[in-house]
C-alpha cells in the first residue's frame, strides 16, 4: 500500500525510486480538490505509470470528489473504464 501526496509519488516515479508495475488498485479520494491546487498533470503522469492490467487482471481505480468539475469528469473519462457514477442530491 502507497499513500502520498501527488508531487511526492511523482518525484518517487521520475527519480526512479519507486515503481507501479505491480499495482493493481488505484484510490484518488478529493479528485476535485487535488486539481484545484494544481496536481492535475501529477495525477495523469501516475495514471501514466500504472498498469493498464496486472497477471491478467484490469486495473481497479476509484475517483471520490465531492463535485464533479469539467476536469475531474475529463480524467474520469480519460482513465476509467466500465465506471459507476453515483450522486447523491441534484447534480450541479
Amino acid at each position: 500500500m502507497i499513500i502520498a501526496t501527488p508531487g511526492r509519488l511523482r518525484d518517487l516515479l521520475q527519480n526512479g525510486y519507486m515503481v507501479l508495475n505491480q499495482c493493481s488498485w488505484l484510490i484518488i479520494d478529493e479528485a476535485d480538490k487535488m486539481i484545484d491546487f494544481g496536481f492535475e498533470e501529477d495525477l495523469s503522469f501516475i495514471l501514466s505509470c500504472m498498469p493498464k492490467d496486472f497477471e491478467g487482471h484490469a486495473r481497479v481505480t476509484h475517483m471520490f470528489s465531492a463535485t464533479m468539475s469539467l476536469e475531474v469528469e475529463k480524467m474520469a473519462r480519460q482513465y476509467l473504464h466500465n465506471n459507476i457514477y453515483v450522486s447523491i442530491g441534484e447534480p450541479g
